[in-house]
């Protein structure tokens, strides 16, 4: 699989896709005919194409033999606005690498300390399962505002996203089932570094130690010969009584 950033005319093919999503995943579970239009009026071409000129909007592809298979977008505040995944390629964690994809463009190029999303209620649980928590404190909505934090710089920006310098939030579609996917903060250890001094200190201890244990080992040996060689094996005491080999008394 693989997944990059959409120029040019793959803006079109990202939307006919995301279209296709919709209709089938997330328009039969929308409240009201103005939650449709909502999403129509952004998720469009000449709409996608101003904001990515502008620099306020990324979108991003995941194909598989040649076909799209996903599309997903996210403003320059960190704030993802798209998330769409055709339903066959469910199971295959596309979902959660393009959210991966996301949130490390975040952190590495936006310099965000957090990735945000208002999920629709019926998609909100697939997004605490890919690493987003609640947002405390955030206005009640239509949607569900939660955020992703990434640990790896500070937090720099909030989690309303603007469309077209306005104040208006764009709220974030829907997805099918995906595998889920915990994230959890990079540990890091700390290098600890030996000075010269310590590494011949400690040289010197073990020859000294080597040392002593061959020295103990030599003034063993010498004491054992030293033994050894002061015992004679007494003579044979002959008894008057003695018999030779032939029986008879001497």
């Amino acid at each position: 699989m693989e997944i990059r950033l959409l120029y040019g005319n793959e803006i079109q093919w990202a939307v006919q896709t995301a279209h296709e999503v919709y209709e089938q995943c997330v328009r039969p579970y929308a409240r009201n005919a103005a939650e449709v239009q909502q999403y129509y009026d952004y998720m469009n071409l000449p709409n996608l194409s101003q904001e990515m000129l502008a620099g306020r909007l990324f979108l991003w592809g995941a194909f598989e033999n040649g076909q799209m298979c996903g599309v997903s977008a996210m403003q320059n505040v960190g704030h993802i606005t798209a998330l769409y995944v055709r339903p066959q390629y469910s199971g295959r964690r596309i979902g959660s690498n393009l959210v991966d994809r996301m949130c490390n463009f975040a952190a590495s190029r936006l310099q965000c300390g957090r990735v945000t999303v208002q999920a629709a209620p019926a998609v909100a649980n697939y997004f605490y399962h890919t690493g987003f928590t609640l947002i405390q404190g955030a206005p009640a909505g239509m949607y569900v505002p939660l955020e992703r934090r990434i640990w790896s710089v500070p937090m720099t920006q909030g989690y309303m996203g603007n469309i077209g310098g306005s104040s208006r939030t764009v709220q974030g579609g829907g997805v099918p089932v995906v595998q889920p996917r915990h994230t959890k903060p990079e540990i890091t250890y700390p290098k600890k570094m030996v000075s010269a001094r310590q590494v011949i200190l400690l040289t010197a201890v073990t020859l000294v130690f080597a040392v002593t244990v061959v020295t103990g080992i030599t003034v063993y040996h010498i004491t054992q010969e030293g033994i050894t060689g002061v015992y004679e094996t007494p003579d044979p005491v002959w008894d008057e009584n003695t018999e030779t080999d032939d029986g008879q008394e001497l």
